[in-house]
């Protein structure tokens, strides 16, 4: 184990070594990536960033659909607006990391006036051209937010592991917000059953893709030191639940060679979802977290 101390990029304390992961879902590289865990908050990051991280979000990372397959995809986005509809004020909505857009696309199905930060070029391109939503490009979505005009609602959806600076982003859109508006995110959950059981090999650690991995209590304290105060947290939502189904398939594709191994990791995951899911949605256990929060 690599044992340089590092500080917690929440609670300033020591990092003491966790585990070590390599990019087992895309396999961009053979690399080994070192986590460490704060004892104090709990926090889990990457330790060795890697300087050009751009690259390991390779060319079919994001894959821009025909509009009328979007609009089907963001049908689906039931449980979200589920996170959101009865807590928001209002519908200026400011979505972050909306990659092809299948949440914001049933926001504006849903009558939110919506507009988008995201870091790749050709989704914002594509958000655009083909739904007529202002897409601000950036690499550091806690500087643009703060040249934007207030919001009722501001998302991010499996964003926030992402960052490099996941506080400060978080503290800029509450910040944003209107008072009475409401944040809303999605995030792996370090305390889920899958990480216990499966550790460097969960796939929703996703080296070095996700730099951390936040436990709620984290967000709920940075929340209320910034005026939010909590709605609702829950590892069991239709979000969640598909996270769970996707960590077993993804476990099992991740070993099985070729395209005959990854239709039967693909099958047998789904069918290991069913056989545990009574321990994923015991109490905060589920793969993943949404969390809502509104402004005093």
């Amino acid at each position: 184990m690599d044992n340089t101390v590092h500080q917690c990029a929440n609670c300033y304390q020591s990092v003491t070594p966790y585990l070590k992961a390599r990019d087992q879902n895309r396999t961009v590289s053979h690399e080994l990536f070192n986590y460490g865990r704060c004892a104090q908050c709990g926090l889990i990051s990457l330790q060795n960033v890697p300087a050009d991280l751009g690259r390991y979000y390779d060319g079919d990372y994001f894959k821009l659909p025909s509009g009328e397959r979007l609009k089907q995809m963001a049908r689906r986005q039931n449980s979200k607006m589920a996170a959101i509809a009865p807590y928001a004020s209002g519908k200026r909505l400011l979505e972050i990391g909306p990659g092809v857009g299948m949440f914001a696309q049933r926001a504006v199905l849903d009558g939110y006036q919506v507009e988008v930060i995201e870091r790749d070029s050709a989704c914002c391109q594509y958000l655009s051209d083909q739904l007529g939503i202002k897409a601000h490009q950036s690499e550091q979505p806690e500087h643009t937010i703060s040249s934007l005009a207030p919001h009722n609602v501001i998302a991010l959806w499996h964003v926030i592991e992402h960052l490099k600076n996941p506080f400060k982003l978080f503290e800029a859109a509450a910040a944003n917000l209107v008072s009475g508006g409401v944040l809303v995110l999605g995030t792996p959950n370090p305390d889920a059953y899958q990480f216990k059981v499966m550790q460097a090999a969960w796939p929703h650690l996703d080296a070095p893709r996700h730099v951390h991995l936040i436990p709620a209590s984290v967000l709920i304290e940075k929340g209320r030191t910034n005026g939010l105060e909590l709605c609702r947290l829950t590892t069991n939502d239709a979000d969640a639940r598909s996270w769970n189904r996707f960590g077993w398939q993804r476990f099992l594709m991740n070993r099985l060679p070729g395209k005959m191994g990854g239709a039967l990791g693909f099958g047998l995951g789904a069918a290991l979802s069913v056989l545990f899911s009574p321990f994923e949605r015991a109490q905060f256990a589920g793969s993943a977290y949404t969390l809502t929060m509104r402004k005093r």
